[in-house]
């Protein structure tokens, strides 16, 4: 995938493409009811001209005196020039496989479509196109008095002049284009795909960040943004580090993302061969250094909950959530962790509602009361007991109309069973030996793991400067970091997986168990995957591939 994506960027790198820059000249502003007097277009690449089309096109109509007093072209010059048809059949050939450039590119193709329209067995011109007067307003925003093509021209002082002719202003459209794709390029701009999708009126402050993608490689691995005191503010995963950064400037629209840049004084990363060792890396780095911008993945151990299964003397169950690091008595069974107190909370209520029926007063008095888990009890006979009762439960509930409730009762056991798989697969890793797996596509590459933990082998390591008078040295924190990975000491049950590498282990097991991503090599000891035990409904669905 990543070498697929190298190599569409390496052929849609703005040298490489074709541009077809075109204007028109018209009897009018409707492309309904006006008619086209001048078709001019340049076919470019690399700054060379490869096609050129400059003709008048004989009308039907007359033209307005002031149309003709604006661009100099009068009824009887178009004596003898060429029908429209045949003027648009020359330009549909120049247009193949190229992008389509105009100052104000709508009003152009809005007619030269209107004429294809009327011409049998030809298609209107679906090419991508590039507008520069809306790349103008992006990148000159604040530095030229207005935005039409004979300002810029004037002002920027273009080779080219315009006076609305076709040829004139298309010269001066393709000046005025090779300007904007330098000024881009000092943004990292490299390919068509960036240039298109160029933010339009960032700050000043945002804007001047963007050189960074020039620098930034295209390879999977992780970054990190470092404000001005070095503190790292947020750690983020990408299959692409150059577009994850670019994407801040242009789709992310997350609130979070404006503190982000605007605090940034450096972006660093580390690149890794494989999409799974950028996530693991991920897990880890936001673990140890707790960027505050960082949500998800950013858990102390005292953000863990767990419901903690106790036996009372008659054998009747009690339920309480607990710190997912509180010890158990002897003969405690523990489920977790979750992530969030509410998570847990939810899923107590759904093992509440199976292990205990007669707490509710509308439910069957004669059912009886399922298991709770023990030390001697695989966890799938349980488990798939609460499953089937809890599902009963809702489809009662939403007989009844009780939707309200039946979704309560969902979402609970969506969280019991989804932090029950969690807890089975990472503690099948914790005590795992020697694991080695190669990525799917990569045959000459392994990685290695032990006791679940993933061996990382960063390619290259680096940092950008996005304010002036920063350190010229990546991160020492993360660096330490990175070569000693989450391993202090805490207080935890023996219970539950360990709670430093949890989440780490978690995305590794969902990368070994995704199609299409790790395929298992060698394993000291036997692993076996956990049985579902639950209803569909509530286990989780499968990362795609």
């Amino acid at each position: 995938m990543t070498e697929q994506l190298l190599l569409r960027d390496e052929l849609a790198t703005l040298d490489k493409v074709r541009f077809l820059v075109l204007d028109i000249e018209t009897t009018g502003t409707s492309a309904a009811t006006s008619e086209i007097t001048e078709i001019a277009a340049l076919l470019v690449q690399g700054g060379e001209v490869l096609a050129r089309l400059d003709t008048l096109v004989a009308i039907q109509g007359t033209i307005p005196s002031g149309v003709a007093a604006l661009t100099g072209i009068y009824p009887q010059m178009l004596a003898g020039a060429p029908a429209l048809p045949e003027v648009l059949l020359q330009l549909s050939e120049m247009a193949d496989g190229a992008v389509v450039v105009g100052h104000n590119v709508r009003f152009d193709l809005s007619f030269i479509n209107h004429g294809l329209a009327g011409l049998s067995g030809m298609l209107p011109l679906d090419n991508e196109t590039l507008d520069t007067l809306v790349l103008a307003r992006k990148l000159l925003f604040g530095e030229v008095s207005n935005f039409k093509l004979a300002t810029l021209a004037a002002e920027l002082k273009l080779p080219h002049q315009p006076r609305h002719r076709a040829m004139a202003d298309v010269a001066a459209t393709v000046d005025l284009l090779h300007h904007l794709i330098e000024r881009a390029s000092a943004y990292g701009v490299a390919n068509i795909g960036e240039l298109s999708s160029m933010p339009g009126r960032l700050s000043r402050a945002h804007a001047a960040k963007m050189h960074a993608c020039s620098y930034l490689p295209r390879r999977p691995g992780v970054y990190w943004m470092e404000e001005a005191d070095g503190v790292i503010s947020y750690v983020g995963k990408a299959v692409d580090i150059n577009a994850r950064f670019r994407s801040y400037f242009t789709s992310d629209s997350r609130p979070k993302v404006d503190p982000i840049l605007t605090g940034a004084a450096r972006v660093g990363y580390m690149t890794f061969a494989t999409e799974t060792e950028a996530l693991v890396a991920e897990a880890r780095l936001i673990r140890g250094i707790s960027p505050r911008h960082n949500r998800m993945l950013n858990k102390s151990e005292k953000g863990y909950r767990a419901i903690v299964v106790s036996r009372s003397k008659d054998g009747a169950a009690t339920l309480r959530v607990a710190m997912a690091s509180t010890r158990t008595k002897d003969g405690d069974i523990a489920i977790g962790p979750f992530r969030s107190r509410r998570s847990a909370q939810s899923a107590e209520y759904a093992l509440r509602c199976a292990l205990m029926p007669e707490l509710h007063p509308d439910w069957p008095s004669d059912e009886g009361m399922l298991p709770p888990p023990s030390a001697s009890t695989p966890w799938e006979v349980p488990a798939r007991l609460w499953s089937e009762r809890i599902w009963s439960r809702m489809a009662g509930l939403a007989t009844a109309a009780r939707f309200e409730e039946a979704e309560r009762l969902r979402e609970g056991a969506h969280y019991l069973f989804l932090a029950i798989a969690r807890q089975q697969a990472t503690l099948l890793l914790q005590e795992a030996g020697e694991l080695t797996f190669a990525p799917v596509g990569l045959e000459a590459s392994s990685l290695t793991a032990s006791a679940g933990r993933l061996s990382l082998r960063p390619r290259t390591q680096g940092a950008v400067e996005l304010v002036a008078g920063r350190p010229a040295t990546p991160s020492a924190a993360v660096l330490e970091f990175t070569a000693t990975p989450c391993d202090a000491p805490h207080s935890r049950g023996v219970w539950l997986p360990e709670l430093a590498a949890f989440e780490e282990r978690w995305v590794l097991w969902r990368e070994l168990t995704r199609p299409g991503a790790l395929r298992l090599q060698e394993c000291s000891i036997p692993l076996a995957l956990p049985i579902a035990a639950a209803h569909r409904s509530f286990l989780p669905r499968p990362r795609p591939a």
